[in-house]
């Protein structure tokens, strides 16, 4: 970024301020740093000063961190809003943050951790550019679910005998439960990190009392209803985002990619559309209007770029990285269509990596012939990498393992 971006920080106590400017010292120089006592102080501030982050304890007298949150969100949508706690947040609180906030530090923080992710963030904001798509994504405090999946696992939570297995495999079908989901355990709110896992798995790690808990409130959800301009074409991408979760998950494991990348590759791959459900949902109107011209996955970006400034790809990565997903899955949805670009502590990737086989999933998922499914691929990019042949096992793969699964087969909008 050409201008430091402005960030202020928000406590009650002047001594845990005056802590924060001796530890935050030598970030002067890269960011205009302000220092704000309670919420009214901090809006004032707003009204004469732009901030692109707010860092904000939740348990202040007067007006409580969650009240200017939810403020903040109102006025200035287009502003990261981070929540940093000592703890003992009550429960309605926490509902209110995860509706209100982005991600949740605990004190005491970590200095390091705090500016790896501003700065990331500021960077994903940045490869979107439009501050109209900026606001958008950065207003988002839900992705819609699908009418019957979320009707489907409503209905199993509320039963008298609520299955943690059946509502585990419903969230892991639908990209809005398991974003949602995994915005939770990716910060704090509920005392564990373990970001981007298996929705599956994050179910069972949560147990049925927090599952009921976050899901208990209709205000953290909603679905897509029939009469939405995009409902064919949104149906259509909700399909392909479990099919790119299952597929993905296969090839990281066939490719053999690290414990960590394979974690992380089905949420990946369920998320990989999240920017075009945001635009088809955020702007459906003008959307509907570019859908027909969608003939490939990069003619796709290409359109997008020209009619609305910004591409799916950067919606979605700084959409991901608001809500804290890991930042292979951030750099993977963000280049998925140009992986050659991808960087990797500060150079381009040379060897098989999520990024390189999200760009082939998507492929795969979005046609049914070999020939077309290579056409939309990066060949000489997946050569240098040493995959260039491996593009004929993988559709196999697909074709025989993959599409024929029960859930897939058995899915429904």
């Amino acid at each position: 970024m050409d201008v430091k971006p402005s960030i202020v920080f928000v406590d009650d106590q002047n001594n845990i301020l005056q802590g924060f400017r001796r530890q935050l010292r030598n970030l002067e120089s890269e960011w205009n740093i302000h220092y704000s006592i309670g919420g009214k102080e901090t809006l004032r501030l707003m009204e004469s000063t732009p901030i692109d982050v707010i860092v904000s304890d939740t348990n202040m007298p007067g007006m409580r961190g969650t009240e200017l949150l939810k403020e903040v969100q109102n006025l200035y949508p287009q502003t990261t809003r981070l929540v940093l706690s000592g703890g003992g947040s009550r429960s309605d609180d926490i509902s209110i943050l995860l509706r209100t906030s982005h991600q949740f530090f605990s004190k005491p923080f970590d200095i390091d951790k705090l500016k790896k992710t501003v700065d990331r963030l500021l960077m994903l904001r940045e490869r979107v550019g439009d501050k109209k798509l900026v606001t958008l994504v950065s207003s988002i405090s839900k992705l819609p679910c699908s009418p019957h999946i979320y009707a489907a696992f409503k209905k199993e939570r509320e039963g008298s005998s609520a299955d943690l297995d059946k509502m585990g495999a419903y969230i892991a079908q639908d990209p809005g439960l398991t974003a949602k989901m995994l915005q939770s355990l990716n910060s704090t709110y509920f005392g564990v990190n373990k970001a981007g896992i298996h929705p599956f798995k994050a179910a069972q790690s949560m147990g049925p009392g927090t599952i009921n808990y976050l899901f208990d409130e209709d205000a953290h959800f909603h679905t897509i209803e029939q009469n939405h301009p995009n409902y064919a074409f949104l149906a259509k991408v909700y399909k392909q985002s479990l099919h790119a979760a299952c597929l993905l998950e296969a090839l990281a494991a066939a490719e053999n990619l690290p414990e960590s990348l394979k974690n992380i590759a089905y949420t990946t791959g369920m998320l990989g559309n999240a920017g075009t459900i945001i635009l088809a949902c955020g702007l459906p109107e003008a959307y509907a209007k570019l859908t027909p011209d969608f003939k490939s996955p990069a003619q796709q970006e290409q359109v997008e770029k020209k009619a609305l400034g910004a591409t799916h790809a950067a919606v979605g990565a700084y959409f991901l990285g608001l809500w804290g997903f890991p930042e292979a899955t951030c750099t993977a949805v963000g280049y998925c269509q140009m992986p050659d670009k991808a960087m990797s502590g500060g150079a381009a990737q040379k060897a098989p990596d999520l990024t390189a086989l999200l760009h082939v999933t998507q492929a795969l998922v979005q046609a049914d012939d070999i020939e077309t499914q290579k056409s939309f691929l990066n060949m000489p990019h997946l050569e240098s990498l040493g995959l260039g042949d491996k593009v004929q096992k993988w559709h196999d793969l697909d074709r025989n393992e993959i599409r024929i699964l029960p859930a897939l087969q058995n899915w429904t909008f």
